[in-house]
């Protein structure tokens, strides 16, 4: 997904770091990134009402990537 700005965000593993998320844009779309900014998804609680089932939904980490002016990231 890319933002007004050319901010492009991912979501990676949680185990995964900014460095291994530069690294990983810049092999395979051929585009070094400015900064990346990590943040986490947090869980949320759910429920099926007619099954009386609760659990839990989400979870996660988001990459936002930043580059710089005339860069750009082709996503199909």
């Amino acid at each position: 997904m890319k933002t007004a700005e050319g901010v492009y965000v991912f979501e990676v593993l949680p185990s995964v770091n900014k460095k291994e998320v530069m690294d990983a844009v810049e092999h395979v779309y051929k585009v070094r990134p400015v900064k990346v900014r990590m943040a986490k998804i947090t869980t949320k609680k759910v429920s099926a009402r007619r099954r009386g089932v609760y659990g839990t939904s989400g979870g996660g980490k988001k990459a936002y990537v930043y580059l710089k002016e005339g860069d750009s990231i082709s996503i199909i």
